[in-house]
C-alpha cells in the first residue's frame, strides 16, 4: 500500500485542489492525524511525477516507484498527485502546467508544515516538471529538506542559482539526474552550488513517464 497526497481538484486536468488531502492507494482517505502519525519519526520521501500524468497514471507509476525504492524500514514512501497533464493539447497547454507546479508547490508546504513536522527528515524526488513542485515546496517549508533529487527537470539549467536558489541553499544534498543521451545540459544545472552532485542515469533505468527501473533510491537511506 503507497500512501499519497493529493494536490488535484479532478482526477483529469482541471487546477490545484483548495486543500491538499492525503489517501491509501490514492483511493482511500487518511485524516491529517493519520498522515501525521505515520510520518512520525520517519525519513520520509515525498515522490512526484512530472507533466502530462493524469490522477490514475500517476497512482500508477508512483506506486511502482515506491515497490522499487527498497527504502529501509525506519523511512517512508509518499507519493504526491499534482494536476499537470493538459486540459488542452499538450504542447499547448504545457506553459500553462507551470502555473499549477507552483501552486501545487505552494499547497503541499503549508500541508507539509501543519502535518509533517515530527518526521525525522524530509527528501524529495521528482521528474520532469514535478521539479518546479518540489522547488516551489522546498521554498515554503519550515525545515531544511534531507536530499533532493531532480530527474531530468524541466526547468531552467540555473534555476538552483538563480529563481529556486533560496530554496536550493536549504537542502542539505541536492542530485541532479539526466539521461546520458539527451540532457547532457544538466550537467551544468548545479554549477557554482555547494553540496549538489550530478547523476547519469541510463536510459533504461528511467522511463519516459518517470517510472523508476532500477533502484537508485538507495540514496535515501537515512540522513547523512
Amino acid at each position: 500500500m503507497t500512501l499519497f497526497v493529493n494536490l488535484r481538484a479532478s482526477p483529469n486536468g482541471g487546477i490545484v485542489a483548495g486543500e491538499a488531502s492525503a489517501w491509501d492507494d490514492g483511493a482511500l482517505p487518511v485524516t491529517a492525524e493519520e498522515f501525521a502519525r505515520r510520518v512520525n519519526g520517519r525519513d520520509v520521501l515525498f515522490a512526484t511525477h512530472g507533466f502530462n500524468v493524469d490522477q490514475q497514471d500517476g497512482i500508477n507509476a508512483l506506486s511502482l516507484w515506491s515497490q522499487r525504492c527498497k527504502l529501509p524500514e525506519s523511512s517512508l514512501f509518499v507519493g504526491v498527485l499534482w494536476p499537470g497533464d493538459s486540459t488542452l493539447l499538450p504542447v499547448v497547454d504545457y506553459v500553462y502546467e507551470g502555473v499549477e507546479a507552483i501552486s501545487s508547490g505552494k499547497l503541499l508546504a503549508n500541508y507539509l508544515n501543519q502535518n509533517a513536522t515530527q518526521a525525522q527528515s524530509i527528501s524529495f524526488v521528482s521528474h520532469s516538471l514535478g521539479a518546479c513542485t518540489v522547488l516551489e515546496t522546498i521554498r515554503g517549508l519550515d525545515v531544511k529538506p534531507q536530499r533532493v533529487i531532480l530527474m531530468a527537470g524541466a526547468i531552467e539549467n540555473d534555476c538552483l542559482v538563480k529563481e529556486y536558489a533560496d530554496a536550493a541553499v536549504k537542502a542539505v544534498k541536492i542530485y541532479v539526474a539526466y539521461s546520458g543521451d539527451g540532457d547532457r545540459r544538466f550537467r551544468f544545472i548545479v554549477t557554482g552550488l555547494a553540496r549538489s552532485e550530478v547523476l547519469a542515469v541510463d536510459n533504461n533505468s528511467v522511463g519516459h513517464d518517470g517510472r523508476l527501473v532500477g533502484t537508485g533510491f538507495g540514496l535515501f537511506g537515512g540522513p547523512a
